[in-house]
C-alpha cells in the first residue's frame, strides 16, 4: 500500500453561546491507514475570561458598582459591547 500526505483545513463555527467544554467533531476527518477505521477530529472549546464580562450560561453580565448618589440621583453608563457596539444603560432618580 502507498500513502501520501494531505493537508486540509477545517472550519470551527462556533455559534454564540456556546459552553465551555462544548465539543466539534469532525467525522472520519483524521489520518486514514489501510487496516484501520478513520478516525474523528474533534475540537473541544475552552472559555476564556474577560476583563469586563461575565458569563452565566448563553447571557453575558456586567458587574458595576455605584456611588449612593448615582443610585438616588440617576446615572448613564457607557459598555462598549464584543462586537464593537456601544450599549447605553440610564436610571433614572430613584429608580435602583
Amino acid at each position: 500500500f502507498q500513502t501520501k500526505q494531505e493537508r486540509e483545513v477545517l472550519e470551527v463555527h462556533i455559534q454564540k453561546g456556546s459552553p465551555d467544554g462544548r465539543k466539534v467533531q469532525f467525522r472520519e476527518m483524521a489520518d486514514e491507514h489501510p487496516d484501520a477505521d478513520t478516525g474523528d477530529v474533534v475540537f473541544v472549546l475552552k472559555q476564556q475570561d474577560h476583563p469586563v464580562f461575565k458569563r452565566k450560561g448563553a447571557d453575558l453580565f456586567v458587574e458595576k458598582t455605584i456611588s449612593l448618589v448615582e443610585a438616588l440621583c440617576g446615572f448613564t453608563l457607557e459598555v462598549t459591547h464584543l462586537d464593537g457596539r456601544k450599549l447605553v444603560i440610564k436610571t433614572s432618580p430613584g429608580e435602583i
